[in-house]
């Protein structure tokens, strides 16, 4: 059952991040669009838009291991052969985050490197 809800919590968390990394995206088209226009390079936008996505990931990581070491007690009882604070869940756990997060940002990242400028420069 942990299993279960630990995919099912790591399945919201992906699309938490796809939706607010698109959203940001999104409300930032007219910008890259005027990038693009004056020469930026794609790895550019794709780096703002990494950074952006990246800063909001890494945050709930942290925020995330914190909660998960403070609650260690109470999910002490539930475990079997493990123990709350074993490093090597605690670092998958992370890495399957930082995956999932690095996979939602895909879509979006596609989305501002291919922005047209014509197009972008319209809609302001």
């Amino acid at each position: 059952m942990l299993i279960v809800f630990g995919a099912g919590a790591l399945l919201l968390a992906v699309v938490g991040v796809y939706g607010v990394v698109a959203q940001l995206v999104a409300q930032r088209i007219p910008e890259f669009g005027l990038r693009r226009a004056v020469g930026a390079p794609g790895a550019h936008l794709a780096w703002l838009v990494l950074r952006q996505g990246g800063i909001a990931a890494i945050a709930g990581l942290f925020v995330g291991v914190v909660a998960a070491l403070a609650g260690a007690r109470v999910i002490q009882g539930l475990l079997y052969g493990l123990t709350p604070t074993d490093p090597l869940i605690l670092g998958i756990a992370a890495f399957a985050l930082i995956t999932g997060a690095a996979l939602a940002m895909t879509f979006p990242l596609l989305r501002a490197v291919r922005v047209d400028p014509m197009t972008a420069l319209r809609q302001e």
